[in-house]
């Protein structure tokens, strides 16, 4: 009972994040990023790394980068023309796979 609870505060943070924030995630393999779109060709980012020997859970690696995104540890990338922000953090991340 209070684990649902707590993760249904959890989920109404990540839910009120999108909402109020623009923040987008995106998985790509082992990488959990928490984003949004500063300037028009900047995209501001804050990412979280699942362990090799964990079970893989989205909403812990939302929740985790989301946290980092609000603490301030972000960091901030230039896209290249011509690349929706999605397909460019899909391709910059698969490298690293």
């Amino acid at each position: 009972m209070l684990y649902r609870a707590i993760r249904n505060a959890e989920r109404a943070k990540i839910t009120h994040a999108k909402a109020k924030h623009g923040v987008r995630f995106l998985t790509v393999g082992k990488y959990t990023i928490c984003y949004r779109v500063d300037r028009r060709d900047v995209i501001e980012l804050s990412t979280t790394i699942k362990h090799p020997n964990d079970r893989f859970d989205k909403h812990v690696g939302q929740l985790t980068a989301l946290q980092r995104f609000a603490a301030n540890n972000r960091i901030h990338l230039k896209s290249e023309q011509g690349f929706p922000p999605k397909q460019f953090l899909q391709l910059a991340f698969s490298i690293f796979q």
